[in-house]
Order: C-alpha cells, then sequence, then structure tokens
C-alpha cells in the first residue's frame, strides 16, 4: 500500500503520514523561525544505485528524519506531528534533530586514507544542512564500500583501517572490527527508498505476498496434521501405558501371592512331597511369568520401533506445544498494547462524554431561564390586561358631564386659598425630580461595572484554563521529545479536574509502564530529569539547581542525561548548578561551563585505624 501511494506521490515512501506533515508545515510556516528540513531522503541521491541497498543499511534509520534549526521551531514541530499522527500510530513518528543550519559542508573531514570509495562520495546531496547532519550522525565518510566478499574480510578481520568504522558490500552485508570482528548479514532484499521503479516493486511486493499466503495456508494444513498425528501417538502412548499397569498389576498379584507361600508353615512328613511338588510348581509358574513380563517390557520398549517413533514424534509434539506457548505469550503482549490503546481512547471518550454533560447543563440553565421569562411575560401582559380595561359601549349623558364639570369647577374656586404655593410645589418636584435622574445614573454606572467585571472574570477563568490546557500540552510534548534521546516513549497526563498528575513511559524494548515504581533505577531517574526538563521549558526562573539526579543510573543512561542537561542549559542562557558524586572526565569543558571538585577529606592513621574496628 505504501508502494502503490508513493506511485502518485513519491514523498509517501518517507512514512504513511509525511505528506500531511509537509501541508501541515506550510500552513504553519509563519511560526517557525526557518522551516524544518526534511525527510532527509528528499535531498540524497544516489550516483550509484548497486549500493542502494548497502546505504540503506548504513544510514536507513535516519533517512525519514527531520532537522530543525532550535527548540522553539522542534516544539511546533512536535505539536504538528501529534496533530498528523495517530496515539497507535506512534511506531511510524518521524525522528527529529535540532542543529544549527550549515551554508556550507565541514570541509575537515576524518577519511580513510587510501583508495577506499566511502558512503559520502557516493550520494549527491542538495543541502548543505542535511550533508553536516549525516557527517555527524550517519558518519558516512568513515563508512566505506567494497565489492568482493573476500577482499573486504581479509581488510577488516585483521585490523579495520584508520578513521573507517565498517564496511559494506552491495548485498548489504556489514563488516566491523572494533578491537573485535563482527559480520551482520541483511536481511531486506531490495532498497526501500531509494527505489527506481516502483512498478517493478510493487509487483515484486503482491508476488511475495502471495507466496507468504500459500505458505501460511500450507504451515496450516500441516499443522493440522501435526495435530492428528499428535492426538494419535497420544492414544497409543495411553493404551501402552495401560497395558504396562495391566502388568504391574499381575506382578505385583503374583509377587503378594509368592509372599504368602512363603509364609506357610512347614507341612507334616506324610505331605512333604505334595507340598514340595505344589512349590515346584509354583516357581515354574513365576519364572514363566517373570519371562513374560521381561518379553513384554522388550517388546513395548526396545523391540518396538514404532513404540520409539510415537516417543520421537510426541517429543515433537511437546516442543511444538512450547512454541506455540511462546505465540501465545507474544500475543499476550500484543493483546496489552492494544488494551493500553483501547484505554486511551476510553479516556478520550470520558472527556468527550464530560463536556456534552457541561453542555448538556447549560442547555438545561437556558431552558430554565426562558421559561421564567416567558412566564414573566404572561404575568406582566395579565396585568396590563386588568388595568386596560375595554371602553363603555354605552352613551354618556352630556347635561350629568356638565354638572360635574359645574361642580369641581366650584370646589376648586372654594378651596383655592387652600392649596400651597404653586412655584413651591414645583422646585420640591424638579430637586426630586433630579435626585431620582442621579440615583438612576449612579445605579447603571454601578451596573455597567458589575457587567464589565462579570466579563473580565469569565474572560481570565478561561484564559486561564487556555494556559493551563497549553502548559500541559506543551510539557507533554516536551518531555516526549527528551524521551527521544534513548529512544523512549512516553507522554504526561494532565487531570486538572481531579487535580492529578501520571507519566507513562515505555522503554527501549520493553513494555509501557503507567507507574514509575515500576520502572528501573536508572530509568526512573532518567524519566525524572526528562520530565524536570519538561517542567523547565514552560517555568521561567533565573537559577536552576539538580542535586544527585546520575546516582541511579548506569554509564551510557547518565552520559546520554548530562549531555542532554547540558545542550538545554546552553540553549537557554539560565544558571544551572549540578551537584553529584560521580566521575565528570567525559565532559569537553567550554568557557560558559566550570567544574568544581572538593577535596579529598585529610584522615590520620587513627582514624583509617578506627574506621577498620568499626567496619
Amino acid at each position: 500500500q505504501q508502494l502503490k501511494a508513493a506511485k502518485q506521490d513519491r514523498v509517501t515512501i518517507y512514512g504513511r503520514y509525511t505528506l500531511a506533515i509537509l501541508k501541515e508545515i506550510e500552513r504553519q510556516a509563519h511560526r517557525f523561525k526557518q522551516l524544518p528540513i526534511g525527510p532527509v531522503g528528499r535531498h540524497i541521491h544516489l550516483i550509484d544505485r548497486k549500493w542502494a541497498v548497502a546505504i540503506e543499511q548504513a544510514i536507513g534509520n535516519i533517512i525519514p528524519s527531520y532537522l530543525c534549526s532550535c527548540r522553539e521551531d522542534e516544539r511546533v514541530f512536535l505539536e504538528i506531528l501529534s496533530r498528523c499522527v495517530p496515539p497507535q500510530d506512534m511506531d511510524y513518528r518521524p525522528s527529529v534533530t535540532v542543529m544549527k543550519f550549515q551554508s556550507t559542508v565541514y570541509q575537515q573531514l576524518r577519511i580513510p586514507p587510501g583508495n577506499f570509495t566511502t558512503i559520502l562520495s557516493m550520494l549527491n546531496i542538495d543541502n548543505p544542512t542535511v550533508a553536516c547532519f549525516l557527517i555527524d550522525q550517519g558518519r558516512v565518510e568513515q563508512r566505506i564500500l567494497m565489492d568482493n566478499y573476500e577482499t573486504a574480510r581479509r581488510i577488516m578481520e585483521k585490523s579495520a583501517p584508520p578513521n573507517c568504522i565498517a564496511a559494506y558490500l552491495p548485498n548489504g552485508t556489514e563488516m566491523q572490527n572494533l578491537n573485535v570482528f563482527r559480520c551482520y548479514t541483511c536481511k531486506s532484499q531490495g532498497p526501500r527508498y531509494f527505489v527506481e521503479d516502483l512498478g517493478e516493486q510493487i509487483i515484486r511486493g503482491e508476488k511475495e505476498c502471495v507466496t507468504i499466503e500459500r505458505e501460511i495456508l500450507e504451515a496450516k494444513e500441516k499443522l493440522k496434521e501435526t495435530q492428528k498425528r499428535v492426538s494419535e501417538h497420544q492414544q497409543t502412548v495411553v493404551s501402552l501405558d495401560e497395558t504396562i499397569n495391566e502388568i504391574k498389576s499381575k506382578c505385583g498379584r503374583f509377587g503378594k501371592e509368592l509372599r504368602e507361600l512363603q509364609l506357610i508353615e512347614a507341612p507334616n512328613d506324610s505331605n512333604i512331597d505334595d507340598c514340595e511338588n505344589e512349590v515346584a510348581e509354583y516357581e515354574t509358574r513365576i519364572e514363566t511369568i517373570k519371562e513374560r513380563i521381561k518379553d513384554q517390557k522388550a517388546k513395548s520398549e526396545v523391540e518396538s520401533p514404532e513404540y520409539r517413533q510415537v516417543l520421537d514424534d510426541l517429543g515433537q509434539a511437546r516442543q511444538r506445544v512450547i512454541e506455540k506457548r511462546e505465540e501465545a505469550e507474544q500475543c499476550k503482549s500484543a493483546l496489552q498494547a492494544c488494551d493500553a490503546l483501547k484505554e486511551n481512547g476510553q479516556r478520550a471518550v470520558n472527556e468527550l462524554q464530560r463536556g456534552l454533560d457541561e453542555n448538556q447543563r447549560k442547555l438545561e440553565q437556558q431552558e430554565a431561564s426562558k421559561k421564567f421569562i416567558e412566564t414573566k411575560l404572561e404575568t406582566q401582559t395579565q396585568i396590563a390586561q386588568k388595568l386596560c380595561q375595554e371602553r363603555p359601549t354605552d352613551e354618556i349623558d352630556v347635561k350629568t358631564v356638565k354638572r360635574s364639570l359645574d361642580t369641581l369647577l366650584k370646589f376648586i374656586e372654594t378651596n383655592k386659598n387652600l392649596t400651597l404655593d404653586v412655584d413651591r410645589i414645583d422646585k420640591r418636584l424638579e430637586a426630586a425630580t433630579e435626585t431620582y435622574h442621579s440615583f438612576n445614573r449612579t445605579v447603571d454606572k454601578q451596573e455597567k461595572l458589575v457587567n464589565k467585571l462579570s466579563k473580565a472574570s469569565r474572560y481570565r477563568g478561561q484564559q486561564y484554563k487556555n494556559l493551563l490546557e497549553s502548559t500541559a500540552k506543551l510539557t507533554s510534548s516536551c518531555f516526549a521529545s527528551f524521551l527521544e534521546s534513548r529512544n523512549y516513549t512516553g507522554e504526561a497526563i494532565f487531570d486538572h479536574l481531579e487535580g492529578t498528575l501520571s507519566l507513562e513511559i515505555t522503554p527501549r524494548g520493553d513494555e509501557l509502564h503507567k507507574d514509575t515504581r515500576s520502572l528501573s533505577g536508572g530509568e526512573r531517574s532518567f524519566s525524572t530529569v526528562c520530565f524536570m526538563l519538561a517542567l523547565w521549558e514552560v517555568v521561567e526562573m533565573p537559577l536552576r539547581c539538580l542535586d544527585e539526579f546520575d546516582v541511579f543510573m548506569d554509564h551510557v543512561t547518565r552520559r546520554t542525561a548530562m549531555n542532554l542537561v547540558l545542550e538545554v542549559a546552553r540553549e537557554k542562557k539560565k544558571q544551572y548548578i549540578f551537584l553529584t558524586p560521580q566521575d565528570l572526565s567525559f565532559l569537553k569543558i567550554t568557557d560558559d561551563m566550570r567544574i568544581l571538585r572538593m577535596p579529598q577529606p585529610k584522615r590520620t592513621l587513627m582514624q583509617i585505624n578506627n574506621d577498620h574496628d568499626s567496619d
């Protein structure tokens, strides 16, 4: 399928997600300081295609990788990988290397003397940074190519040439002589990346698939025949065991009869002859029975080739049963990996379910608010209808209205002197109106302020939530990036609702560990250092300290962890202080680094004797 996809777009030959990654890089180009370079294989071209298998054997693991110019670009690129590559396909995730982009290829190279053909001379590289990367990571200038097996073995077996780490044959065979001569045969029958004719490669792959399927069917048929033979042999073994048990029971019965005869008291003189004859007869029968037992044993164990064949077949069947048990263990480990993927999917489903429940709760609140407003509207409508009654339909008597008006005018004229001053009342009305408007303006301002504070509070809450999520994602991606320095995989899972943090780590060649307590001392120390570096990436502080972080690490892990910490320290330009009782002689001292060693304690002869006595 990958070859068929590569026939339409050749970049897919470097991985099933390569095309999606390149498109996402183009869309996110504004976030990079310098665009990543990759895959590395796009910038490599062979001068002679007969060395395709050998070159892939030497540098095939770094051909689909990518290059970034700084850690910030690496973080952006890792975010792109997390979007483009699903979690269940972590094996197809390409590696990322951070290095300074070069404008020219290194000039001073350690090349083997003589007329040896190196991998570097057999490659046409169109990017100086890629060439420098292959020199740094692949050491292509120190790997030679040779046509003849005998010549290569003669040269490499005695002692490798200076500045030569390995020699390769056209079929991919690798020879090394680093104190001990080793020869590795290549399992690949053809090239994977440097393919010239994709159609022919597809046809060859389809033929291989058909051949493998036919072999699988033949193996299944042989397995059925073998199981049938095993069942037959088991039935034969059961019948033989029954025969042997019958013979043993007869031997026991005859032995019991013999012991009973031996315990019989001596007969009288008159019956001595009869008893002696009877004893002789019993002895003859015993001898006959013993000879028959021996014959049966010889027939069943020695003389029968069928029995030996059955035993041999039974041993082979037991060996096949052991192999099937090993295959079952492998299937169990694969099933555990599937269960882990299932748990991750269940966790994602639970998160989506929680989001759905939250949205449902908000929807119910909106529905309740809507019902309350509708109820209030109906109440106000009913009040308005009561206040605004219908006008009377009967005609009004004019004379009655005139009499009422005259009565009111007389009342006003009579009580005119009793009323207060109109101007005074107007002033009081104006003052009350002004106070009312002033209170209204104050209330409006307070309501606007409350609304602004509410909006600001909601905005800050949302920003804080986004900050938590982005910080968690950045910490997890940095943690995974630092783990890749030793070919580990893992992630940091933050649960802000529960307030918990869990680390899931898969060491190289091991199973997934959801609890760091199940790791070894060195693995736990290395993962702790990686997690602390990831936290430092998101937490800014001018001074950073680590105390005895490499105590439980082996030499290789300690060297990797120290180089990783120093690389991060040089990029961040912060003050770092490391305390360790280990030897640091393997470090390369630079101007920005200083090592302080504590002097050895001065001990007198008396103190030494006291130490020995206490021991």
